[in-house]
């Protein structure tokens, strides 16, 4: 067992040189730029930059191992621009001219058929899109016409017959350097234009030799065929066929750096392993990729670094490149958006924004579309870009919020335009699904908080109103009902407004509840409850309410008890010292004789209609005739017929003159006999003046805020005794005087 096992291990050494250009792993890559493809638009350089990955050891890195991601950035290091911008990154779909060199020396006779073998079947491993040149070699001399077997062939089973028919040469020498210079520019190889990716897989068993004394066999040497495989941007895959386990017979030394040194790949191994180094070789040409973008450039040659991603790797990778330009390009606008943030404060979204390279744009819009449907929620906002910068421009963007809905997605769509008003075209599509004009989108979730806050609450006395000014954020186009109450000053709750709808100007106008009227002056709050149907937001200010008040009529009442006091006093000292005196009776006077003309009984006189009222005192009164009696007191030495009216404040700018009410029954009130304009507390028919039996009266007709005299409320449709100068309130701000008056 033990030979058999020995056996075994010895075989698997033999195939571990190969195994580590395509198994290789390592996280220590190098980016390898290969190609450089400009094309020039109107407005910059369409750039296909063509790179591979290697590793450590100088083997390519496999996609399925490298994991580049679809974004990259470019930086001109040279040109009218340096700053950084987007690129995409892409697997190379592009047509690959592939020049595949086969040595037919004398030495091939012997290994030749399984060559052509491996060489057939590395056909089938080739990228799509692949054009094959199939070129034999052995003696090659300068100036000798080399043609190849097949040019810019893509039908493979027409290649692979080619390669098939290639016979070895008895004696034929190994001009390798001849050949491949030859090839590399060979016109039939060159016409075609539309080949941007190329490569040469160039195999040999030998050295460039004659076979006399090591004597070379090439006129242009190993440094010539690496400056025209650059020239043409066609990297040189060597593959070297080794007749012993030195591989002596072929100069692994220059195979090596020739394939290095054009950005190639080497391998070697004996007639055993020669199916796996092309299959390698083919694999290495597969593992490409490509960056695009659109730079500006500067006339002449340019250079830049593109610099790729991996989640497998903690820091980018870079490489450079170059191209020439026949002039002068702009440098293209890029426009970042850092993360939008919201303001409560204003109910505003704001969008940082940064612009590079801002010299073409003359404005930028930004426009807000709701997710869901794609629908335009605000106008385009046009911002005019009046400042010159050289590379970057920052910004700050406010859009107002207050048509957004909240929980709902928006995107916001910048877009730039020159000063033509054309608009700036995307210099690469980096974004699937956008339109070639839009620079950038950025969408975001609307969930903002609830402000909701009384900025001010104000009794209009004279409208009768009472004004409260709101302050709402955060709430979106939805219409939310308002409700709320009034406390005083203990807590009690004096008036309550049933819900109404969010006003749009946030301006509530309701009537001053009459609970308010009728209360003191002094300080009272306001508190508001928002509806927002799943949450509500509640809110309190506070507010003076302080009505214009009447004139002070305790000085008056003061005075008068004062007069009563001493009229009294007076009246009792008078009456004691009256009392103390003798009295004297007279003398009495003669009968005198009446029998002779007697008297007449006098006419009953007609019935007088009983009239019940109630004085300012609160006696009640009947009249039942001329001299009636007033609760005890003889009102029949005076009697009243007309009555003098004043007013001594209202709400009005001017006070109306004094006025003499001669006809009874007389009204007051706005639309009554006696007009008081300009306070809509005052009802149209407030009072009513009237006389019975040279008495004057007051009735209050149901006005609606009310008469006061000395401060009390009087009832409705109750007459009040006026037996002099009376000042009477009407409603809160109304104040007159009523003086009666004899003939």
């Amino acid at each position: 067992m033990r030979p058999y096992w020995m056996l075994i291990l010895i075989a698997v050494g033999l195939l571990l040189p190969s195994a580590p250009q395509i198994n290789a792993q390592s996280n220590d890559w190098t980016l390898v730029t290969i190609n450089t493809v400009a094309t020039e638009q109107a407005d910059g350089v369409d750039v296909d930059i063509y790179f591979t990955l290697r590793d450590r050891q100088g083997h390519f890195v496999p996609p399925d191992t490298a994991s580049i991601n679809e974004t990259a950035q470019i930086q001109m290091q040279t040109g009218l621009s340096t700053a950084p911008q987007q690129a995409k990154v892409e697997t190379p779909k592009t047509p690959i001219s592939l020049i595949l060199l086969i040595d037919t020396s004398g030495s091939m006779i012997d290994s030749m058929e399984r060559v052509l073998a491996a060489a057939q079947k590395s056909v089938d491993d080739a990228p799509a899109g692949a054009a094959f040149s199939v070129f034999a070699f052995n003696k090659v001399d300068l100036g000798q016409q080399f043609t190849p077997l097949i040019a810019n062939q893509d039908n493979r089973e027409t290649v692979k017959q080619v390669i098939g028919g290639i016979k070895a040469q008895p004696g034929g020498m190994t001009c390798l350097y001849n050949a491949a210079y030859q090839a590399l520019g060979n016109r039939e190889v060159q016409v075609v234009q539309k080949h941007d990716r190329r490569a040469m897989i160039l195999f040999t068993d030998g050295r460039d030799e004659t076979g006399n004394d090591n004597q070379s066999c090439s006129t242009f040497d190993q440094a010539a065929v690496e400056a025209e495989a650059l020239k043409y941007h066609t990297p040189i895959h060597t593959i070297g066929l080794c007749n012993s386990a030195d591989c002596a017979n072929v100069d692994q030394e220059s195979l090596k750096a020739l394939a290095n040194n054009t950005m190639g790949f080497p391998a070697f191994g004996d007639v055993n392993q020669i199916d796996a180094q092309f299959k390698t070789i083919m694999a290495g040409i597969n593992a490409q990729w490509v960056v695009r973008a659109r730079v500006s450039a500067a006339k002449g040659e340019n250079r830049g670094t593109v610099m790729v991603s991996s989640d497998k790797l903690a820091q980018m990778l870079s490489g450079t490149f170059t191209f020439s330009s026949s002039r002068d390009y702009a440098p293209a606008p890029n426009i970042v958006v850092r993360e939008p943030r919201y303001s409560d404060s204003d109910d505003h979204w704001q969008l940082p924004i940064e612009i590079s390279n801002p010299q073409t744009i003359a404005k930028i819009e930004v426009s807000v579309l709701e997710k869901s449907t794609g629908g335009l929620l605000l106008d385009p906002i046009s911002i005019p870009i009046t400042q010159t910068f050289d590379t970057l421009l920052p910004m700050t963007i406010s859009i107002p919020a207050d048509k957004f809905t909240p929980g709902e997605e928006y995107c916001f769509n910048i877009r730039a335009r020159g000063p033509d008003g054309s608009a700036i075209k995307q210099p690469t599509e980096t974004i699937s699904g956008q339109t070639a004009e839009l620079l950038v989108e950025r969408c975001i979730t609307h969930k903002p908080n609830v402000n909701f806050e009384i900025i001010e609450v104000t009794p209009k006395y004279d409208t009768g109103k009472l004004l409260t000014s709101l302050k709402i954020t955060g709430i979106g186009q939805s219409k939310p009902l308002v409700s709320g109450e009034i406390i005083d000053h203990n807590g009690n709750q004096i008036a309550k407004f049933d819900p109404i709808t969010l006003p749009e100007d946030r301006q509530i106008v309701r009537d001053l509840p009459q609970a308010l009227l009728d209360s003191a002056a002094g300080d009272y709050t306001l508190r508001l409850t928002l509806d927002l149907g799943a949450t509500s937001s509640k809110a309190e200010r506070q507010f003076p309410y302080n009505p214009p008040a009447g004139p002070n009529r305790w000085p008056m009442i003061a005075l008068i008890l004062l007069a009563v006091i001493i009229t009294g006093g007076s009246a009792y000292v008078y009456y004691k010292q009256q009392k103390a005196k003798p009295t004297t009776l007279p003398a009495p006077r003669p009968i005198r004789d009446t029998s002779a003309s007697p008297i007449p009984p006098a006419a009953p006189s007609a019935p007088q209609k009983a009239t019940t009222v109630v004085d300012k005192e609160g006696l009640t009164v009947r009249f039942d005739s001329e001299d009636a009696s007033v609760g005890g007191r003889n009102r029949t030495s005076a009697q009243v017929s007309r009555a003098r009216v004043r007013v001594l404040r209202t709400l009005a700018g001017n006070l109306p003159p004094e006025q003499l009410v001669t006809s009874f029954p007389s009204t007051i009130g706005r639309a009554g006999d006696l007009l008081i304009i300009g306070d809509k507390q005052v009802s149209r028919k407030h009072i009513e003046l009237n006389l019975h039996n040279g008495v004057l009266n007051l009735t209050d007709l149901g006005s609606g805020h009310g008469t006061f005299i000395n401060q009390r409320k009087i009832e409705p449709q109750t007459p009040q005794v006026l037996d002099g100068p009376t000042r009477i309130r009407l409603g809160p701000n109304t104040e007159i005087e009523i003086i009666p008056q004899t003939t």
